[in-house]
């Protein structure tokens, strides 16, 4: 919770609560306290198993399977309202942020672990 921290990890087995604090988090600090304009959840789509193929749409739409471990998670912190914090939440992937600059935003970067060197670099 101290903004003065730039970047922190968090590391543990799968359903140990990683995600669902790191939300919780950022929503506090940006809907509650104002300290940040909005929360982007980056995440790589990267296949747990086989392929599942292309999706459709725009970038949110492609994005949706990846991040229902956020949108799971924000379902249960709002109360099933998502809704009302929807316009603070950016969703997209790690391969779109080169070049991209993230002014008072709280980063959440889910699954860090999947991602190559060069994509590190460029989140940093």
């Amino acid at each position: 919770m101290n903004p003065n921290i730039d970047v922190i990890t968090g590391a543990g087995k799968m359903g140990s609560g990683k995600t669902i604090l790191s939300l919780a988090v950022a929503l506090e600090l940006t809907t509650e306290k104002k300290l940040y304009r909005g929360i982007v959840l980056l995440k790589e789509a990267t296949p747990a198993g086989e392929e599942i193929g292309f999706f459709p749409g725009k970038e949110a739409d492609k994005m949706a399977p990846w991040m229902k471990s956020f949108t799971d998670n924000l379902d249960v912190l709002m109360n099933g309202d998502a809704k009302s914090v929807s316009r603070y939440i950016e969703v997209t992937s790690v391969v779109t942020t080169q070049g991209r600059t993230f002014p008072k935003r709280f980063l959440i970067i889910d699954e860090a672990q999947n991602l190559l060197s060069k994509q590190i670099k460029t989140l940093i």
